[in-house]
């Protein structure tokens, strides 16, 4: 991202990044430690982007120290044990100074739940809580996985000193809509009226989308629409309409 604070269809995140801000002077003095987040959401809505939402909020507010090659890194673990070693060995390597990664740690948890008994899950927690001394973690967990699912997040909560549970409601076409406008922008381009642009993407192309990736493979299609003749790049409400009715847009 950009940097923008334009976020859309992530209340519970957002609710508790302002939260998190009424304190704003105690973490940024250092005072007391960021929680860290236990986030429940369908896989492939939107991971990456809520990871951006809370590093962009970290970042801007100076809420916590940075030290590493990127400000986030991102994991999906699959339960087995040769890429948690792997993980937790990329995770030290991206720290730049010392070996203790101080940013955010980014990992869907949700394939762990199937070796909950099993020694890579409590070489995981082992590991997890060490990397929670220096870095904020976000762990990912699919809404579907029922009691094993509970059963992890329990377990998880237990390890880690310090962390808040958020649940992501499902988003609405209008939140795509202004997530594919806001790439848009994010890019570079100009958007004519970013308002009626919206309400066009808002009754087209976003009632098909399903996730946050469709959303922004959705922008990069669109921005072949806008006009790069003009400085910076302006995609126009024609643009937009003619990419809405599933014309040629380039």
């Amino acid at each position: 991202m950009s940097g923008s604070l334009d976020f859309y269809g992530v209340d519970g995140v957002m609710d508790e990044m302002k939260n998190i801000l009424r304190d704003k002077l105690v973490y940024t003095n250092r005072v007391a430690s960021l929680p860290n987040f236990i986030i429940l959401l369908d896989g492939g809505d939107g991971q990456t982007y809520i990871t951006e939402v809370i590093t962009d909020m970290l970042v801007s507010n100076k809420l916590r120290d940075f030290n590493g090659l990127d400000e986030y890194v991102e994991y999906k673990p699959e339960g087995a044990l040769p890429y948690i070693k792997w993980m937790f060995s990329d995770i030290e390597d991206n720290a730049i100074y010392g070996n203790e990664y101080k940013g955010v740690v980014s990992i869907d948890v949700s394939r762990l739940v199937n070796y909950q008994n099993e020694y890579q899950v409590e070489y995981f927690l082992t590991h997890l809580k060490r990397v929670a001394k220096h870095a904020t973690l976000i762990l990912f967990c699919d809404t579907t996985l029922g009691k094993k699912g509970e059963r992890l997040i329990s377990t998880l909560r237990k390890t880690l000193a310090k962390v808040d549970v958020i649940s992501v409601e499902k988003k609405s076409s209008r939140d795509y809509a202004c997530i594919i406008a806001q790439n848009i922008i994010d890019r570079g381009i100009d958007i004519q009226d970013k308002e009626s642009t919206v309400k066009i993407l808002e009754n087209t192309v976003a009632r098909d989308i399903n996730s946050v990736r469709e959303a922004i493979a959705c922008s990069e299609k669109l921005a072949f629409g806008a006009d790069y003749s003009v400085k910076p790049p302006l995609l126009t409400i024609k643009a937009t309409q003619k990419f809405g009715n599933n014309k040629e847009v380039y």
